[in-house]
């Protein structure tokens, strides 16, 4: 019983891994926020990843992959707030 408990969680911990990759093409942290900066900031998408990343660390000081997760989080909570909800 337990075995098959721990191949579910592995699973669904293997999916939820896939889907970020398929999502933002990394694992890391603040390539996730570089790419959604990318991806919402039409000039950032034309720009190299190093410009990207030091307005980054100009707009948010010292990026750390726990202060890049928390800045994705933020991002994508403001997002979800902001979005016109369906009738």
């Amino acid at each position: 019983m337990i075995k098959w408990v721990l191949c579910i969680v592995g699973a669904a911990a293997l999916l939820g891994i896939g889907m970020l990759y398929y999502k933002y093409g990394t694992l890391e942290p603040c390539g996730m926020l570089r790419q959604k900066i990318s991806q919402e900031d039409e000039l950032a998408g034309h720009l190299p990843d190093a410009l990207v990343e030091a307005g980054m660390k100009m707009k948010y000081g010292p990026l750390t992959p726990g202060r890049c997760l928390n800045l994705l989080i933020k991002r994508d909570r403001n997002e979800s707030l902001n979005s016109p909800e369906k009738e």
